[in-house]
């Protein structure tokens, strides 16, 4: 199983669209999306599913409902994550759902 923080520190150093990542003040900025992410990353999202997710995050909060186009780094995020997800499993001896 893959925890918050792990996925609160994928937000931080791939995602990050907010581009923040340089100030220490703004370490949690993106640690209120961890709960859902993990709950569907943990339950088998793909990365299609979790980079949709991570869109729809920046366009209804962060960004305020704009999205021109889909946000690169959220693709870059949702395929690190789903690396996560793996590399969780294999150390826990846990099936990949």
């Amino acid at each position: 199983m893959v925890t918050e923080a792990a996925v609160a520190g994928v937000l931080w150093e791939v995602w990050d669209p907010l581009q923040v990542r340089g100030l220490s003040s703004a370490s949690d900025e993106y640690d209120d999306y961890a709960p859902e992410i993990c709950d569907l990353l943990n339950t088998g999202a793909s990365a299609a599913e979790l980079a949709s997710l991570l869109n729809q995050i920046y366009a209804g909060t962060i960004g305020g409902g704009k999205l021109p186009a889909p946000i690169k780094e959220s693709d870059v995020a949702a395929t690190a994550l789903v690396a996560l997800r793996e590399r969780s499993s294999e150390a826990s001896g846990e099936a990949i759902v």
